[in-house]
């Protein structure tokens, strides 16, 4: 950090890693859920209007995740099922489970960046002025 620049001493990342991934893990366990209280039912998934709608449901319920202990996401069904509900209560502790495998990735892209910062901080030494 220079008086007002910043300088990148490294970056890393996953480009298939995302909120979207998220939301997608999230809103197939809820379709499965679906599916099991209504077997032989067509679940949000197979139809993309109703996909769409169970997306952006989980998305918004995701991020609210952030501040509150749980949300309600309802999950209706597609073409001829499209009368059927089902509402899924999802906790954080909930969610962090669904989402652990994809959760331990980005700690372990974040602390490989940190990392490789760290041996550059120790290469070139300080600039902060």
């Amino acid at each position: 950090v220079q008086e007002h620049s910043v300088e990148i001493v490294a970056i890393d990342g996953d480009l298939l890693l995302g909120g979207r991934d998220f939301d997608s893990t999230i809103a197939f366990e809820l379709a499965t859920q679906y599916t099991q209280k209504y077997p032989g039912a067509t679940p949000p998934t197979g139809d993309p209007d109703a996909n769409a709608r169970l997306m952006l449901d989980v998305e918004r319920a995701r991020e609210s995740l952030s501040a509150v202990r749980s949300a309600s996401i309802p999950v209706w069904g597609a073409g001829a099922d499209a009368g059927r509900s089902l509402t899924v209560e999802l906790t954080r502790p909930d969610m962090e489970r669904l989402l652990g495998t994809q959760l331990q990735r980005c700690i372990d892209i974040a602390r490989r960046a940190l990392e490789t910062a760290a041996a550059a901080y120790e290469a070139q030494g300080p600039t902060i002025a």
